[in-house]
């Protein structure tokens, strides 16, 4: 054991990640304790089936009112219903999906997250933290499609 001359006695190097994991847990709990945060900088307007240019064919104020909805709940809340909303590995989306997030420069990152918003609309983002990058609006489940609907 190393001795630390700060605080005067020995300290185990080891306990080091006993208090990184105890702070990760409290990151997490605290980011738990949110309510989302929008952000628009990675928004994909443009994609002809997922972009916002279409929002105008799905009803936008249902949309917002979905995500005004969602505003006021924290994450511990959101988080509940996993088979609603939750984080979708990247590997498990569309082939066209997997093409997009390379165009964007977005096919770095492990996972998206995905609202669900109807039986088959979706909106799809970046977590970080308790903000949630927007990205998709996907009307029809296209992005992760799967057999129950």
């Amino acid at each position: 054991m190393a001795k630390n001359k700060r605080l005067g006695r020995k300290h185990d190097p080891s306990s080091r990640e006993v208090r990184s994991a105890t702070t990760n847990r409290q990151m997490v709990d605290d980011v738990l304790q949110h309510c989302p945060a929008w952000r628009l900088g990675f928004i994909d307007i443009d994609h002809e089936e997922w972009g916002w240019k279409n929002i105008e064919k799905n009803n936008p104020i249902e949309v917002l009112k979905k995500l005004k909805d969602y505003e006021t709940r924290k994450w511990h809340e959101i988080r509940k219903d996993k088979k609603r909303d939750h984080s979708v590995n990247i590997d498990d989306l569309s082939t066209e999906a997997k093409k997009r997030l390379k165009q964007l420069k977005l096919d770095d990152y492990d996972s998206l997250f995905r609202f669900r918003l109807s039986a088959t609309m979706r909106i799809w983002g970046i977590l970080d933290g308790y903000k949630f990058n927007i990205l998709w609006l996907d009307p029809d489940h296209t992005v992760c499609p799967s057999s129950e609907r």
